[in-house]
């Protein structure tokens, strides 16, 4: 049962590839990649908010329960991709950690990550961090090209939730 079905619904929306498009006094208006649009009403109650949940995940993907940790639960293919230029990379101070963990992990070598932005096998964009993902392999690299035709790696993720559940990220220490 939903408690806080209103949040729940825009959690659960926004993982499964919605945007929110509107707010005001009707509710919260979400579009999905394939143009379908929900809108949640004030005062929705938790066995209405059930209701609509599952007809959301019968349409565009499986129960969040089971896709917890799949990288790619929200990514889309879309046109318009930018060109990058894989010979001039940065990588920004995330992107520069998470590749030295997961070498340490999982022994990932720096031309993974190359190969991944030269030679992907799926380019994908993510509505809910709003970027261009080259997936190659073991890793999805999550990418951007700047205005001055540099590459700027942004983050390195495995692709697989066998990957992540083999190599977990270290608990932060408050």
């Amino acid at each position: 049962m939903l408690r806080q079905p209103a949040k729940c619904l825009d959690r659960e929306f926004r993982a499964l590839g919605a945007t929110r498009i509107a707010k005001n006094s009707d509710g919260v208006s979400y579009r999905f990649p394939d143009g379908g649009t929900f809108v949640v009403r004030p005062g929705l109650t938790p066995g209405k908010g059930m209701k609509m949940l599952e007809a959301v995940q019968r349409r565009y993907g499986m129960p969040r329960e089971r896709s917890k940790s799949n990288p790619l639960r929200s990514a889309v293919s879309r046109e318009g991709h930018p060109e990058i230029n894989a010979e001039r990379l940065v990588m920004s101070h995330h992107a520069t950690g998470r590749l030295h963990l997961m070498r340490q992990q999982a022994r990932l070598d720096p031309i993974e990550v190359s190969d991944a932005l030269r030679f992907p096998e799926r380019i994908l964009f993510s509505p809910i961090h709003e970027s261009w993902l080259w997936v190659r392999g073991r890793v999805i690299i999550a990418a951007a090209a700047t205005e001055d035709g540099m590459t700027l790696v942004r983050t390195i993720l495995w692709a697989t939730e066998d990957l992540w559940e083999q190599n977990p990220r270290p608990k932060e220490t408050p």
